[in-house]
């Protein structure tokens, strides 16, 4: 017998009740209640995950490259196509339209770009874990300046279900003080200094003090060596400068040192190996935020317009990048670069 008022009961699907909701296809039909397709049923959110973008994802999610930096195009006074303001990125006032999603201002919230760099630079939200992942690697051979044992030990505990996130911190912790102490690699024996930031300078700088400490005087001596024939024309110069000699690691070699990490260290490093790679720490493409959230404001006086501060910056930066590629293709020296 069908419920009152002409309901039937839960549906069974597979030995199981299944989700059931109200239908009014007809309105002078008589209300039913029809199985739920389980691709919409309630779901319950297991877990939030989160990860860096790689360079490849960016160019995915991004609609164009910014290359111009050009925002109008003159006389017209439009927004010039491959600048910061491109209509592909949205709109910023009421009446014009996206060129993306051919909406306007109250439906679209805009678009991404990207700026691809011509050389990878450190990202200042993320230097302090790419200072603490370079002293736990080999600056030769990029492993984790931990012995097997270790390591196997390390990843149980962080693997295993009961460890929650304070002691993944803490184990993290341990990870980073004892392999600060190590001098020598345990897996190709190369020598390890200290990584530090260097203070005082106007960019983002770190160096590994490869020849300083105790246990050094091996790679001071190789170095000194290869140096014979300065030594001879400039002795005193070069030997005040070899008490504070270091390696410069910049964001190429860091690039290229933490590409080498194998999975099994980046779990020992709490990184997730499939959406954390370390690589992605250091940029090599920059996302354009869209043109609503950053709105160009025209002045009524003079036909000018009024820029949004991360307009003005994203114009910097496409100036540095320009001449930094023409700096390159040119030849000009290393430090210019």
């Amino acid at each position: 017998m069908p419920a009152p008022g002409g309901r039937k009961g839960g549906a069974m699907n597979g030995g199981g009740f299944g989700a059931v909701k109200d239908v009014d296809d007809n309105p002078n039909a008589q209300r039913s209640k029809v199985l739920v397709k389980e691709s919409i049923a309630p779901k319950k959110i297991a877990h939030l995950e989160f990860g860096l973008l790689s360079p490849a994802e960016m160019q995915r999610v991004a609609e164009f490259q910014v290359c111009s930096r050009e925002l109008f195009s003159m006389p017209s006074r439009t927004p010039a196509m491959g600048g910061c303001l491109d209509p592909r990125l949205g709109v910023s006032d009421k009446t014009s339209t996206c060129a993306t999603c051919k909406r306007k201002l109250v439906d679209c919230a805009g678009h991404y770009g990207y700026i691809r760099l011509a050389l990878p630079v450190f990202h200042i939200g993320f230097i302090k874990h790419t200072l603490n992942i370079l002293q736990c690697i080999c600056k030769t051979c990029s492993r984790v300046l931990m012995p097997d044992a270790d390591q196997q030990t390390m990843l149980r505990r962080v693997r295993s279900p009961l460890t929650d996130v304070l002691a993944r911190a803490a184990a993290f912790k341990r990870v980073i003080d004892k392999c600060k102490k190590c001098r020598t690699c345990p897996h190709c024996e190369a020598s390890n200094g200290t990584v530090k930031k260097v203070t005082g300078v106007p960019t983002l700088k770190i160096v590994h003090e490869k020849y300083k400490g105790r246990r050094m005087e091996d790679e001071m001596d190789e170095l000194t060596a290869s140096l014979d024939n300065v030594l001879r024309t400039n002795p005193d110069g070069i030997r005040s400068a070899l008490r504070v000699v270091a390696e410069d690691l910049l964001p190429t070699r860091v690039l290229e040192l933490v590409r080498k990490i194998p999975d099994l260290d980046c779990e020992v490093l709490w990184l997730d190996p499939i959406i954390g790679r370390p690589g992605n720490l250091i940029l090599q493409n920059l996302m354009v935020p869209p043109v609503p959230i950053r709105p160009s404001v025209g002045m009524d006086v003079g036909g000018g317009s009024n820029e949004d501060d991360l307009t003005v910056r994203l114009l910097g930066i496409l100036d540095v990048n320009v001449a930094r590629e023409l700096a390159m293709t040119g030849g000009a020296q290393t430090r210019t670069i």
